[in-house]
């Protein structure tokens, strides 16, 4: 049976693939608090999507504009 941690270690790497790395540097500025509800609160800019639902898509272009949008209101 694998260790109950595979999933999180898969779904990071997909995350990562997806552009997360790059969300996370447009959003350096951001404090961590405000980082998170960008990452967990619905967006009307990524179609009602939470930015992790969104990278999961593959929608690594709007995330990142929606990133740049975030930290510019």
């Amino acid at each position: 049976m694998p260790c109950a941690g595979w999933r999180g270690r898969v779904a990071e790497e997909e995350l990562r693939a997806n552009g997360l790395e790059d969300v996370l540097t447009i959003l350096a500025s951001v404090s961590g608090w405000n980082t998170w509800l960008f990452f967990t609160m619905p967006s009307g800019a990524l179609g009602g999507a939470t930015t992790l639902e969104a990278l999961r898509e593959h929608q690594r272009e709007a995330v990142q504009t929606a990133a740049h949008a975030y930290i510019e209101r």
